[in-house]
């Protein structure tokens, strides 16, 4: 098993903050299957061979990802479209 652990400050409100949580956990679901649903502030995804939530707080937002046995060597093509994808998401 693989993990990833994402952190990435943010200055928006917690409305946005959700709203950018959402985004993520769709394209996610959209490129690896995944369903997701809220739980207070974290967003849980789960799928096939991965599970993990969005953690959003005041200031920060953050993604942890467990990969399995089969995803585990797709680990850095998926940590690293994570992290463009918060990147972008942030950015705009």
């Amino acid at each position: 098993m693989a993990d990833i652990d994402i952190r990435r400050p943010h200055t928006l409100d917690h409305h946005q903050a959700r709203d950018l949580a959402n985004q993520v956990a769709v394209e996610l679901g959209d490129s690896l299957g995944l369903s997701h649903d809220w739980r207070g502030d974290e967003l849980h995804f789960d799928g096939m061979g991965v599970k993990g939530h969005i953690d959003v707080q005041e200031g920060e937002v953050r993604v942890r990802v467990r990969l399995g046995l089969l995803t585990s060597p797709l680990k850095g093509s998926i940590e690293q479209g994570i992290r463009a994808q918060l990147d972008r998401l942030l950015q705009a």
